[in-house]
């Protein structure tokens, strides 16, 4: 009995700490991972880039208040909001709270996600929403920004699921710069644009998201990843190029539960 007792109560302690890092730890908490880009170092000057992904916000919580705040205590020069940002409408509202807490000084660029085209958000109704919070909706278009003399030109696609995603619309007015990142939602468009080479364009980084690290990945098994994902599951996918960083992102959906991929946002820096 004294053994069973022992198993017993070891069983009980290892599925409630699953349960206090699934249902609380790993959803309430997050992680800021932190990149220098090409031969940069913590030694030189350097613009940041800060990727903020798959937000999926259903109210103003605290998470969220602490995700604004540290944003504003990094300070990037451009914060990508890669997708999944609401799931319908009635959310914008606590996506505008959001917005509003993070300096109005830092550039704020944003693509959609499936979510806000399942969710039927109207392409005009979200730009004109991001327009009004100091945020640049790209759908399928390219914008050139200056900081810290150097140039950067910023590629957004829309969403491969639910979406229309054209990367050679997208790059139809690109204007080469310093540095080029893309911005696609679905990491598997990558492999859409490795076979189409139809535009020879240099592509430092994409940023992607979607994946939510498989939101439940149990050393490395993932019993479940969204359409559009492909073989990616988060970090990072080098090859000469499409360099890509797949977000693990803040929020859930399905289940109220992250296992094994705790929510980050994540800074990359380039030389200035």
């Amino acid at each position: 009995m004294k053994r069973r007792t022992f198993i017993l109560s070891g069983s009980a302690a290892l599925l409630g700490s699953i349960g206090l890092d699934g249902f609380w730890l790993e959803r309430f908490y997050f992680e800021v991972n932190e990149f220098f880009i090409g031969s940069n170092n913590q030694d030189r000057k350097v613009i940041k880039i800060l990727q903020v992904s798959d937000l999926h916000m259903r109210t103003m919580g605290d998470l969220y208040r602490r995700i604004a705040k540290k944003i504003n205590r990094i300070s990037p020069e451009v914060l990508c909001i890669t997708g999944d940002a609401v799931e319908s409408s009635q959310y914008l509202p606590y996506l505008q709270e959001f917005l509003q807490l993070i300096d109005p000084g830092i550039k704020k660029l944003a693509v959609m996600g499936n979510w806000e085209h399942w969710g039927k958000i109207g392409r005009q109704q979200l730009t004109d929403f991001y327009d009004n919070n100091q945020c640049e909706l790209l759908i399928n278009r390219s914008v050139q920004l200056k900081t810290k003399g150097k140039t950067l030109s910023f590629t957004g696609i829309d969403s491969y699921v639910g979406g229309k995603a054209n990367h050679l619309k997208a790059l139809e007015h690109y204007q080469p710069g310093d540095w080029h990142i893309m911005l696609s939602h679905c990491p598997v468009y990558t492999d859409i644009m490795r076979g189409k080479a139809d535009i020879e364009v240099p592509v430092d980084l994409i940023l992607s998201g979607h994946t939510h690290g498989g939101q439940i990945n149990l050393f490395g098994f993932v019993p479940f990843l969204p359409r559009g994902s492909g073989r990616y599951i988060r970090g990072w996918y080098e090859d000469e190029q499409y360099p890509m960083y797949v977000s693990k992102g803040v929020g859930t959906t399905i289940l109220p539960i992250r296992l094994g991929s705790r929510a980050e946002i994540t800074v990359f820096n380039f030389p200035a």
